[in-house]
């Protein structure tokens, strides 16, 4: 990803060996993508400063997030981690995040819980929220980050004000 890139809405399903690298690079977005099956990493960060807002990822091989390098300024809120490796290495900084059978809970911010997010059909690549997730309405309550439909954030690729549902 280049300086001040957005990598918005892609679905990223069993490919490659990580779903994106962000490499020496500031202010890289990345929001409303799914990055599911990935054999490694669903979001691979090196000497990069990025900001992952509402996506989803499940059942990556290692990890969700991995970091090369401890120069890293990554900020991570309404995103679900789930199902696989674990979350991430070294701490990004986190807040409304939901996690759910990684190898270990991570998530330590304001808002982060543990849960099954409930999908409707992950393994036939469907991670949209059924009713009842405990990640509908439990996004970043700040208005800015509402729902196109004017409701408080859901947590994952679907929620947040980016995408119409």
């Amino acid at each position: 990803m280049a300086d001040g890139a957005t990598l918005q809405g892609f679905t990223i399903i069993n490919s490659g060996y990580y779903g994106a690298y962000c490499q020496m690079t500031k202010n890289a977005v990345m929001k409303n993508c799914v990055m599911a099956g990935i054999p490694h990493t669903g979001f691979r960060y090196y000497t990069c400063s990025a900001t992952l807002i509402n996506n989803t990822f499940g059942k990556n091989g290692y990890a969700a997030l991995t970091s090369g390098h401890e120069g890293n300024t990554v900020t991570i809120m309404n995103n679900i981690f789930a199902s696989g490796g674990s979350a991430y290495e070294l701490s990004p900084v986190s807040s409304y995040n939901l996690f759910f059978n990684s190898s270990y809970f991570v998530g330590n911010g304001i808002g982060d819980k543990q849960g099954d997010p409930l999908f409707v059909d992950a393994a036939a690549g469907d991670y949209k929220l059924k009713p009842g997730s405990p990640a509908i309405d439990a996004g970043n309550p700040d208005p800015a980050f509402n729902d196109s439909d004017g409701s408080r954030n859901d947590m994952g690729a679907f929620g947040g004000p980016a995408l119409a549902p």
